[in-house]
């Protein structure tokens, strides 16, 4: 038996001892049911899954001559409960959050009517979670005079811009809703006007391209508005859905690059996008975002709006907000750019395990 195959490498040992072995449901203890043929078992085996590898380590007691196993109740054991587990496992990758979130991430609840203001209305979600995207930058890149001086409300408040700041960056109401058209320029003409260049960018299925745009080009031009290299977006011709690993490759890359995701969800389920929220974390089957209502981080299935006939938290549009440095207001002291941080994650997709397709319909 091999590697590959079950998990586990069989060895000759000096003694007889019950054989352990941890499994994808645990620790599994087999006894020897006798001594002889020297087939007695007694190693320490530690096996697991990593990416679409299955990585053995052997103890210090396990001798280096394999031999097999004669004893039916073996291998009836291993393959009917530890092969079974191994086999039935799913491949997990780790959860990769926003680079530093941890400690340059703020959440922000202006989304509540605690935030109202007169003249200005409700904030919204959309300025929301833009002022959280940038109080990040400025915490990560040192982007100082990016927020506001008034701090997180005060820039999101700019953002919203309603009353007799309307026709500036984001466009939202009073009532705390805007435009889907708005989010970029609004987003990267804040951002210019501190003297910073930050890039929105839509990321559609390779379906669409410039020959092919069915209505894309109402948010801008292709490369600079929206791009067809999201590849997680799949599609039989009729149906549309998510395939889970391709979106944790994507997000996951962007994430540790210190990129942001600027998501549009399904916050009711009624399969279409209502919401704007941002995306902090994902996983190979779910994505971690704040909802601007409060400051809990919160945690949904990766589904496209459509799967299902609609779920609440599912995802309707993914743009990424990434910050390309400037020199800041009155152009004082220049902030690098961030330059060629994805090249650190070449190595990131060997961490990914074969998945099947999630064609959830």
């Amino acid at each position: 038996m091999s590697c590959k195959e079950f998990g586990v490498k069989l060895a000759a040992a000096p003694s007889c001892n019950p054989l352990i072995a941890r499994g994808y449901f645990g620790w599994i203890a087999i006894a020897p049911s006798s001594t002889d043929d020297e087939t007695s078992l007694a190693y320490f085996l530690h096996g697991f899954t990593r990416g679409d590898r299955l990585i053995c380590r052997m103890g210090s007691s396990v001798m280096s001559a394999t031999t097999s196993i004669t004893k039916g109740v073996y291998r009836a054991l291993f393959v009917g409960v530890l092969g079974a587990a191994f086999a039935a496992a799913p491949s997990q990758a780790a959860t990769v959050y926003l680079k530093d979130y941890a400690t340059n991430f703020q959440a922000y609840d202006f989304n509540t009517g605690s935030y109202y203001t007169a003249g200005l209305g409700y904030v919204g979600c959309g300025p929301t979670t833009a002022a959280m995207i940038l109080n990040y930058f400025t915490n990560q890149f040192g982007a100082a005079g990016l927020m506001e001086a008034g701090g997180g409300l005060a820039t999101a408040n700019t953002l919203h811009g309603p009353g007799d700041h309307l026709g500036a960056y984001m466009q939202t109401g009073t009532d705390g809703f805007g435009s889907v058209y708005r989010i970029e320029p609004g987003i990267e003409g804040y951002a210019t006007g501190k003297g910073y260049d930050v890039d929105a960018l839509i990321h559609v299925s390779p379906t669409y391209d410039v020959g092919n745009p069915d209505g894309w080009n109402a948010y801008g031009p292709f490369g600079s508005s929206w791009t067809n290299d999201g590849d997680f977006w799949q599609t039989d011709g009729t149906n549309w859905w998510i395939d889970d690993t391709k979106f944790y490759n994507f997000v996951s890359a962007e994430l540790l690059a210190g990129v942001a995701i600027f998501l549009t969800v399904d916050s009711d389920g009624d399969g279409g996008g209502d919401h704007w929220v941002p995306l902090v974390g994902v996983s190979e089957t779910d994505y971690y975002y704040y909802n601007t209502y409060d400051t809990t981080l919160h945690q949904a299935a990766i589904k496209y709006v459509g799967e299902g006939g609609g779920t609440q938290w599912a995802i309707s549009l993914l743009r990424t907000i990434a910050f390309n440095g400037g020199s800041g207001p009155g152009g004082d002291g220049t902030v690098p750019e961030p330059g060629t941080l994805g090249l650190l994650l070449t190595g990131l997709a060997a961490m990914v395990g074969l998945r099947r397709r999630s064609a959830k319909r």
